[in-house]
């Protein structure tokens, strides 16, 4: 490492732990609250949509489309639920290790966990990624890695702070004692 410690960005924790050095990155932000409360509504309004359906049964052919065309809409209830549920519990941990690099997401279960053997790391890059239209855009940083092949692999996703995402990827250069790309 270098002998002027990086600034360590708000939202993020830097701990020592006898392996080596974890860093840690709690997922809630405040626009959880929206999106929570558009779940609620969302689900208020599937719960009513069957709560009724319960009563056409005896419709035919009717009463299964009642039953069938919301499928779709719970299942984005389903997911935008559980989506604000790990927006407000959930940590990453970015546990470095001489030997090896691992991201571990908990308490509820979310893809991207992943350990990367040490020799396979060869450098880290920040992408931007905007999204959006004409009614406004959003953006967001992809932190990636560079494999012994050379190929571009993504290693932590949906950073909406800068900083944040600098910050790890020139601590993780430094302590692998690696090039800077990008």
């Amino acid at each position: 490492m270098t002998d002027r410690p990086i600034p360590i960005p708000e939202g993020l924790d830097v701990i020592d732990d006898y392996l080596g050095v974890v860093i840690r990155r709690k997922w809630f932000s405040h626009v959880v609250w929206f999106l929570a409360i558009f779940a609620i509504c969302w689900d208020s309004f599937l719960i009513g949509w069957y709560s009724m359906a319960a009563h056409v049964g005896k419709m035919g052919v009717m009463g299964w489309i009642f039953l069938i065309f919301p499928l779709g809409h719970v299942a984005v209830g389903v997911g935008l639920t559980y989506y604000c549920l790990c927006l407000f519990f959930n940590t990453t941990d970015i546990l470095i290790r001489q030997d090896s690099l691992e991201i571990r997401t908990y308490p509820l279960p979310w893809i991207g966990s992943k350990i990367i053997p040490r020799q396979e790391l060869t450098g880290f890059l920040v992408r931007k990624k905007r999204t959006g239209g004409d009614n406004g855009h959003s953006t967001s940083y992809k932190l990636s890695y560079v494999d012994s092949m050379n190929r571009e692999k993504t290693l932590l996703l949906d950073f909406s702070n800068r900083e944040q995402t600098d910050y790890i990827c020139r601590y993780l250069t430094e302590f692998y004692r690696l090039s800077a790309r990008g």
